[in-house]
């Protein structure tokens, strides 16, 4: 359950909990937060793939080089490798997908993601010092961004929630930028 301390200017707190709440409580709380954009699985799918073609390389070259020497068979290490790549590339990608959620509601942000390592973060607004909408070349290619809180405090101070449209990270930004403009007045 996240919890949020009270500073000595009773001014919430930042607080990221990492715990393991039983799974039907994890998905009562996922069932009502808004899911990233599906286009994000593709973007982590080409990203694994990207990743898996850069390690298969020098895998497949010392795969031939000691099959060439008679010392394994061809394929040996590198078919086992390979499934471990296709298992990284079409199934990872969705559990991941799966395990991230958002809500913005009045005044906070909450954002959950994993499934072992369960991470509840709740953004108060008026914490937050200032945002970024950032994109990566593959996340242009996508139409996709990511929302970036930069807060008061050192610990956990920079909060990310990827995989948005642009559209809608700008508009997050914008309601924040007005939350925080109205609680200034």
């Amino acid at each position: 359950m996240p919890i949020i301390e009270l500073m000595n200017d009773d001014t919430p707190q930042i607080t990221e909990t990492e715990t393991s709440p039983d799974s039907d409580a994890r998905e009562d709380i996922r069932d009502s937060m808004t899911q990233l954009d599906p286009g994000y699985i593709l973007l982590l799918r080409l990203s694994a793939f990207i990743r898996a073609i850069l390690l298969a390389i020098p895998i497949f070259i010392g795969d031939a080089a000691i099959a060439n020497e008679g010392l394994i068979k061809p394929f040996v290490i590198a078919a086992p490798i390979s499934m471990l790549f296709l298992l990284m590339i079409f199934l990872l990608p969705r559990r991941r997908y799966n395990r991230w959620g958002y809500d913005m509601s009045d005044g906070q942000i909450q954002i959950i993601r994993g499934y072992l390592f369960y991470t509840d973060t709740i953004v108060p607004i008026n914490r937050v010092q200032h945002i970024d909408v950032a994109q990566g070349p593959l996340e242009r290619l996508f139409g996709l961004s990511s929302l970036v809180l930069h807060t008061a405090g050192t610990h956990n101070s920079t909060v990310v929630l990827p995989g948005l449209k642009r559209e809608i990270a700008e508009e997050m930004r914008d309601t924040i930028r007005d939350y925080i403009k109205a609680d200034m007045l």
